[in-house]
């Protein structure tokens, strides 16, 4: 799935890390360190005490109130972080209407609609979206995420509402949360390096990079909230608790663990990380970036070093259809598929042995086909994966019988197209929506 440039959704993904922080129960094991990086001018943190610049259609007063709040926020962080701003980043206050709106301009801006219909109609063959769903009004209509602020890497200018005019507890988290990602990107530039992910259709790296980049900011806006008092760490918890999830609940279950995912994920890896080697450890994580899911929800393999093994690129040629540049498809969105008929913590053990693939999706008319070679640690790695894939063809698909054809297993009809094979730790998974699509992409896939 396409994702968003900010995927709103963050207070109901942090909610339960909230608590705990409450409870002190996510107390970092390891302290923080002095970062390795260069710094501009210092080799350790200093408070910041000059204002940064303010622009916006708040009211003067206001923002001049909202600055000072920012600029001591901006001190605490370099501390938190264990990073010097360079220079505190332009702060834009606005009018909370035109807050919103500005809002919804990045949303929009972080849409590609003719990528999210090609993803729409995978996941209705998936069977993970009903005929009648559409990701891109799903996206559309969620609701703002419950913030004050935003980053903006592109323009290196902090977005806040006026009404943070009072800089409650839960303000001043959320801004946190957000100079965490201000100072980062000063030291990292990862509002560029996200951009070039992005721009190269880089899907599983992409999602592997933005759980290093919020992973971070939850990590450490959940450091900052545990040096408040009990009374404000409880305001903010209660404050997102009784933020309206309905909207949330309501998604698909796919689409709630994708936006989910950089939060809830990248904290327990930045958590790792820090375990491991401290704040240096982090900042080193920019250096040299996860590229997998797998390494996301698996630490201990990127902390070791463990790459995914090279699955040669997929090279569709189907004509005049539409073919999407091949790339890696995830342990993550592979968990997501799986999850719908097996048991998360089934799943979790099916799907930790993925070690690399290669995909592609192909649009032809109204028809739609996927492709995938994926590579298992094993052989009983790849067995667990083709019965999850053949329980999925059945159960979700309810794709009629399925015949043992070359090795593999095939289902065919009017309605849908698939094959299953299997070869040592290497298996082929074919999806289309009508057999001719199909049997086409049948002829170009190599039996792994």
């Amino acid at each position: 799935m396409t994702r968003l440039r900010r995927p709103p959704g963050f207070a109901i993904a942090c909610l339960a890390l909230l608590a705990a922080a409450c409870s002190g129960a996510a107390t970092p094991t390891s302290a923080p360190g002095p970062p390795t990086s260069p710094a501009p001018s210092t080799s350790a943190p200093s408070p910041t005490t000059t204002l940064p610049a303010v622009s916006g259609d708040a009211d003067p007063a206001v923002a001049a109130a909202i600055q000072e709040g920012v600029t001591a926020l901006a001190a605490e962080v370099e501390v938190v972080r264990g990073l010097p701003f360079v220079v505190v980043p332009e702060i834009s206050v606005l009018r909370d209407a035109t807050f919103g709106a500005a809002w919804e301009a990045v949303v929009a801006g972080g849409i590609d609609s003719e990528r999210l219909a090609l993803d729409t109609g995978l996941y209705r063959l998936f069977g993970l979206l009903g005929p009648g769903d559409d990701l891109e009004a799903i996206l559309r209509a969620l609701p703002p995420p419950a913030t004050v602020a935003y980053y903006d890497p592109g323009a290196f200018t902090l977005v806040v509402s006026d009404a943070a005019a009072e800089l409650t507890p839960t303000d001043r988290s959320s801004i946190v949360h957000e100079l965490v990602h201000a100072v980062v990107d000063q030291h990292f530039a990862f509002g560029r390096e996200r951009a070039a992910l992005a721009g190269a259709g880089a899907d599983d790296p992409l999602v592997a990079y933005d759980a290093l980049v919020e992973g971070d900011a939850t990590y450490f806006q959940l450091v900052y909230l545990q040096g408040l008092d009990q009374a404000d760490r409880i305001e903010v918890a209660l404050a997102f608790a009784s933020t309206d999830s309905a909207a949330i609940r309501d998604l698909p279950d796919f689409v709630r663990a994708t936006l989910a995912f950089p939060y809830e994920e990248g904290f327990t890896f930045v958590r790792d990380l820090v375990e491991a080697g401290g704040i240096a450890r982090v900042d080193q994580a920019y250096r040299e970036p996860p590229t997998t899911s797998a390494q996301i929800l698996n630490p201990a393999r990127y902390l070791a070093g463990e790459g995914p093994r090279r699955v040669v690129p997929l090279e569709l040629d189907l004509g005049r259809a539409t073919v999407t540049p091949a790339t890696t498809f995830g342990q993550h969105r592979l968990d997501a598929l799986l999850t719908s008929v097996i048991p998360p913590d089934l799943v979790t053990q099916t799907v930790d042995g993925w070690d690399g693939d290669t995909y592609q999706l192909v649009a032809e008319g109204d028809e739609i086909g996927f492709a995938l070679i994926l590579q298992m640690l094993s052989p009983d790695d790849a067995i667990e994966v083709v019965d999850a894939l053949v329980a999925h063809a059945n159960e979700v698909i309810q794709a009629g019988e399925g015949a043992e054809v070359d090795g593999g297993l095939l289902w065919s009809n009017d309605d849908v197209y698939i094959f299953v094979d299997r070869v040592g730790d290497s298996l082929r998974y074919l999806l289309a929506s009508e057999p001719t699509l199909g049997a086409r992409l049948r002829t170009q896939v190599p039996v792994p």
